[in-house]
């Protein structure tokens, strides 16, 4: 069997879009961090724990909200498969209108629960939940952007789009909080102008490219029942990967700041996994069945996830006194500081091998194994509650959810690729 014979080095198209996506990703990152800088830098260390966890709820959401995303991407590709290109612009329609009407919905709805949410987050004004709620709309539009892009494959394209919309989020919102006012509610605004200029060229770069394609009257492909599985697997994900920033702003205020600081430099780790990840799952979605060329592919870009992030945790270990210092000015940063951003960097190593596990099963249309995720994802947030006596108990709990979850995915998906492939 030729199952483990991976040539990692290859340049195959996947390595070719994995560079291009990594390079990308590593200028838009590098603008999204120089933003955390000057945000950090900027704003008080309770205002900085407003914007953190302002950010870390649009996190949560951004990834159960990505099952649209998800969900056009793969149906964009099988498009492109059955030679229907035309026909994304259908798909393009069907879902603008729907998320538009359901990102007004929310934000209303935001905005008549800002003072039981600011209560919620220890608030004294209710202005960061307005202009969250503006950017709620947006939030519901960038999937649909995304997800076209990357189902089409044009990872260059898509790259483009982050790092112009990041470098204007950048500018504006440095500009706002270093002239304007040091409140977290004007960082969030330039986040959500930057967000919306990023739709805006996303929107025109794929229209230009489709102008010229004809559609056909066959009907689109049934997204239903992938959408609903979908969004309970991502919503239980975004909450292992985003929520403790939220639980320890409600539970334990007064170690948000620090923490704030600890999570930010941490989860840089899990972004430079994501560009193997985003090549991987269009080259996987297939309508007929697992080959084992997935499989191969699967492997290869977990063995790449796990050789980066390790490496990354490492050099963060080593370095992150000097990183606190250099990027937020805390020449001695405390003990809990470093304990915390240490225990995070681990944590990211699994994180980021279960972010690559759920989208290889979303894209063959596997999701049994997936809901372990939902499970998990549950019992952290319950523990977390209910018994959870501090930030390091909570930090524990995630890296023991985050590793017995990958491994759980991963096993079962490679018996079953084992056993399909003795089978045949």
């Amino acid at each position: 069997m030729q199952l483990l014979r991976l040539n990692v080095f290859k340049n195959d198209k996947f390595s070719k879009d994995s560079l291009i996506l990594f390079i990308g990703l590593f200028i838009a990152h590098l603008l999204t961090f120089l933003f955390q800088v000057i945000m950090g830098r900027a704003l008080t260390a309770d205002e900085y724990a407003i914007l953190v966890a302002l950010l870390g709820i649009l996190n949560i959401f951004v990834i159960p909200i990505g099952v649209v995303a998800t969900t056009v991407n793969r149906f964009s590709s099988l498009l492109i498969q059955q030679n229907r290109r035309g026909d994304i612009k259908r798909l393009f329609y069907y879902w603008i209108k729907r998320m538009v009407i359901l990102g007004i919905f929310l934000s209303f709805l935001l905005c008549f629960f800002s003072k039981p949410i600011s209560n919620f987050f220890h608030l004294d004004r209710q202005s960061p939940i307005y202009i969250f709620s503006i950017i709620m709309i947006g939030l519901f539009c960038r999937p649909i952007v995304d997800g076209v892009l990357m189902g089409m494959q044009y990872f260059f394209r898509w790259s483009v789009v982050n790092i112009l919309g990041w470098a204007v989020r950048l500018m504006i919102g440095a500009y706002l909080v270093i002239y304007i006012s040091s409140f977290a509610g004007w960082g969030l605004l330039g986040h959500g102008i930057g967000f919306y200029t990023a739709i805006i060229i996303g929107i025109g770069l794929i229209f230009k490219k489709l102008y010229n394609q004809p559609k056909t009257d066959l009907p689109l492909p049934d997204m239903h029942n992938y959408v609903l599985a979908t969004f309970f697997i991502l919503l239980g994900y975004s909450l292992i990967l985003s929520a403790d920033v939220i639980l320890v702003k409600h539970l334990f205020p007064s170690s948000s700041g620090d923490f704030s600081y600890a999570a930010i430099l941490a989860r840089m780790i899990f972004y430079v996994s994501q560009p193997f990840s985003i090549a991987m799952f269009p080259k996987v979605v297939s309508e007929k069945t697992e080959t084992s060329v997935h499989f191969k592919l699967y492997l290869k870009t977990l063995l790449i996830i796990f050789s980066i992030t390790v490496l990354a945790a490492i050099i963060f270990v080593f370095f992150s006194s000097f990183f606190f210092n250099i990027i937020y000015g805390i020449s001695e940063p405390s003990a809990e500081l470093i304990r915390w951003a240490h225990t995070l960097a681990w944590c990211m190593i699994p994180i980021s091998l279960l972010n690559a596990s759920i989208y290889y099963n979303l894209a063959l249309n596997n999701f049994r194994i997936n809901f372990i995720v939902v499970v998990f994802s549950i019992l952290y947030v319950v523990v977390a509650f209910i018994s959870i006596t501090g930030v390091d108990a909570l930090l524990t709990i995630l890296f023991i959810v985050s590793i017995i979850s990958f491994f759980c995915i991963f096993i079962f998906s490679l018996l079953r690729f084992l056993g399909r492939d003795k089978g045949s």
